[in-house]
């Protein structure tokens, strides 16, 4: 049964969700370097050759680097996707001014995109990750990871402060899970192939260094994105019966995939991921998951996009 005011909107156009796509993935990208070369890099340079662990942890950052600059980039494409978004909506051929456009929170979220990526391009520039770097990435994750609260549904809430620190929370969380395996995936594991010795040596030690991440970050996810379903669905009833609720259910499914792969990860091949054989099918495995992780950032940038339940039957 179609609820009436529950239709695509401009918000959901192809373009527009592609920036977004790509926003929030530059989002868990940026917060899943720090992580790295925080929490998990010290480990590996301990525990393995401390010349492996520097090479790897330069292409870390010159992910971080990459990223940063696409962070800044994709802050004018909202901007630009926004305008013509607005400009539509109005029926007008007179484009949305600049200053009318950035007034209010969702102007304070673009602000915050650009800090975002200036702050973790001057963190990722840095040769040494002293403590200079570590606060400079700090608030490249803590401004990144506040947009997605700032231009969502939680912003729009009579009282928005706890579902923005529950949607930050959210974000933090999918960057330290999602974000730190992206990099893992992508740069890490093939940089242990490629100088793979017999022992293999720290292997073990990104895998001992990130599991308390992945299960600490998985649990908050739970908790945030449970609290933001109860409060933008509403009702059982609405998950099947509103276009939000059905992309929704996507999102949980894929979730619960990831998990799956996660804990077969964790389970069988993290024991063998130090053998010659190990490490190639546990980098196929990250992989896997790494793609499921893109796709759940996917179906986030079409939830987004769509009238909550709760806003419907208001």
């Amino acid at each position: 049964m179609q609820i009436p005011g529950d239709v695509a909107t401009p918000a959901e156009s192809l373009s527009y969700i592609l920036i977004r796509w790509a926003s929030f993935t530059s989002f868990v990208l940026l917060i899943g370097a720090g992580v790295y070369l925080t929490f998990v890099q010290p480990r590996l340079h301990a525990a393995a050759s401390g010349d492996r662990a520097d090479r790897l942890a330069a292409r870390v950052k010159a992910t971080g680097r990459v990223t940063s600059i696409a962070v800044l980039v994709l802050a004018f494409a909202r901007v630009r996707a926004q305008q013509s978004m607005m400009t539509e909506s109005f029926g007008d051929d007179i484009p949305v001014a600049l200053a009318d456009l950035l007034q209010g929170a969702w102007g304070l979220g673009v602000a915050l995109q650009l800090t975002a990526g200036v702050a973790g391009f001057v963190a990722y520039k840095r040769s040494r990750w002293g403590r200079a770097a570590r606060v400079m990435v700090t608030i490249a994750i803590v401004t990144a990871a506040l947009v997605p609260a700032l231009s969502g549904h939680a912003a729009g809430e009579e009282q928005p402060l706890l579902p923005m620190l529950a949607d930050t929370l959210h974000v933090l969380a999918a960057g330290a899970w999602a974000g730190t395996l992206l990099v893992l995936a992508m740069v890490v594991l093939p940089g242990a192939w490629r100088g793979f010795d017999e022992s293999g040596t720290g292997v073990k030690d990104v895998l001992v260094a990130f599991t308390p991440i992945a299960l600490g970050s998985a649990a908050l996810l739970v908790v945030t994105g449970s609290y933001a379903a109860y409060l933008h669905v509403g009702s059982l009833a609405a998950l099947t019966s509103t276009r939000y609720g059905q992309a929704l259910l996507w999102k949980v499914g894929f979730v619960v995939v990831m998990v799956g792969i996660g804990a077969l990860n964790w389970k069988r091949l993290g024991p063998v991921a130090h053998t010659r054989e190990g490490l190639p099918r546990l980098w196929r495995s990250a992989l896997t998951e790494s793609a499921i992780a893109l796709l759940i950032l996917a179906v986030t940038a079409v939830l987004v996009a769509r009238g909550t339940p709760a806003d419907l039957f208001e």
